[in-house]
């Protein structure tokens, strides 16, 4: 931004999920040129927007896919069976997802299936079933924020378990993945690595998404473009449309439908809810601003606890992710989406280091079930990706949103 003597405004929740227009003499000085326009050595095609499977193995830098955990869920899903009429989580993911033809040619995929004792098995490629828009612009902080970071086809498999009993202290929710949405996108919580909020550091695209240095597509805050998003269910692309969307759905004494499963089983809904004063309406977080640091839980404080969930009056503990509106605009409000686990959640959906985090063990999967996976083994190390061709685009950015690398010993 040109430096005007002047303090300026936040950009709006328009321009921190959807590239700002700029006009050269204007008041934002022309970015650099977006990634898509970057070119290789000789001036060959730009590096595609779309990877191969899994990211392209070679250059996959995750947790191997063969740890117990994910061996545990291969086996379940060899074992599932179709779902049923089950709850709203399973309803919600009863929609197979196969999306449109994106960039390089590649088709979101996202199917669900029922575990023999109960859960539900998602499996899908972390394409979303939309095409996102460029992400290149401004952070709401902001920052110019160009995420030079690729969508990868990735290879998850996933399990939403029934919920647990309700745990007196929550879990603090680790980096990467903790829940999906009904599209088949990772959900992460607020954090980048570096413990900053990426909904205010971060750009995201139209549909409030991006890409993290693995190359996976997911979401932080409130995905407007996600099935169940609004009360029509369809993709909204500006936030004025959302922002009015919303509000009939309010007028309606509608609540909003489950966006996506945390992994302890909980739902998460989108933002309008049914509040214990028995008005349906936005339902506001409990976090206020805090001198110095991220925003502070207060009991009390909004409808809300410090998971940013609540039991309904159905007895059903739900996640809420949050927002306000402001004439025309929708604006995320911290937590955003969820930052703990309300419920102990499934050991299988993590790798090591996540567990360590949350003090579990593949061991406390399904205690006593005959499919429970074996004690861990440190899998072989993996092989470094190969070195990249210089090439003239952005430095690739790890966002922050993945755990450290996957220790091998």
């Amino acid at each position: 931004r040109e430096q005007t003597g002047m303090a300026q405004a936040p950009p709006s929740y328009a321009e921190a999920c959807a590239p700002p227009p700029y006009e050269s003499g204007g008041a934002r000085a022309p970015p650099p040129p977006p990634y898509e326009a970057a070119r290789g050595p000789g001036g060959g095609p730009p590096p595609p927007r779309y990877a191969g499977p899994r990211g392209n193995v070679g250059d996959h830098r995750g947790p191997p896919l063969n740890h117990p955990g994910r061996l545990a869920l291969e086996k379940a899903w060899t074992g599932s069976k179709a779902i049923g009429a089950g709850d709203e989580v399973e309803r919600a993911f009863s929609v197979e997802v196969r999306g449109p033809v994106v960039l390089g040619g590649v088709r979101g995929r996202m199917t669900a299936r029922r575990e023999l004792d109960g859960g539900m098995l998602v499996r899908s490629n972390g394409v979303p079933d939309y095409e996102p828009s460029s992400w290149v612009g401004y952070s709401r902080s902001g920052r110019w924020d160009p995420n030079p970071n690729p969508i990868g086809e990735q290879d998850y498999l996933f399990v939403v378990p029934k919920p647990g009993p309700r745990l007196e202290t929550p879990l603090p929710a680790p980096l990467g993945p903790i829940g999906i949405a009904v599209n088949g996108v990772p959900l992460y919580d607020y954090r980048t690595s570096g413990s900053g909020d990426a909904v205010m550091d971060e750009s995201f695209d139209s549909c409030c998404g991006h890409p993290d240095g693995r190359r996976r597509y997911h979401y932080h805050q409130f995905p407007r473009c996600v099935r169940g998003a609004a009360s029509l269910g369809q993709q909204l692309a500006t936030p004025s449309a959302l922002a009015a969307a919303l509000a009939d759905q309010i007028r309606r004494r509608l609540p909003s439908p489950p966006i996506g499963a945390a992994f302890d089983g909980h739902p998460v809904m989108g933002p309008v809810g049914l509040a214990r004063d028995g008005v349906v309406r936005l339902l506001r977080p409990s976090y206020v601003a805090s001198p110095g640091g991220p925003p502070a839980y207060v009991p009390g404080a909004g409808d809300l606890d410090e998971c940013n969930g609540m039991v309904g009056a159905d007895g059903v503990y739900r996640y809420y992710a949050t927002v306000a509106l402001e004439a025309d605009d929708v604006i995320p409000l911290f937590p955003y989406l969820f930052p703990a686990f309300r419920s102990a959640p499934d050991p299988r959906n993590f790798p090591p280091h996540a567990l360590r985090q949350l003090g579990l063990s593949y061991a406390a999967a399904r205690p006593g079930h005959p499919d429970r996976p074996p004690p861990y083994q440190h899998p072989p190390p993996y092989e470094a990706p190969p070195t990249a061709v210089a090439v003239a685009t952005p430095a690739r950015r790890d966002d922050g949103d993945e755990p450290p690398p996957y220790p091998s010993s």
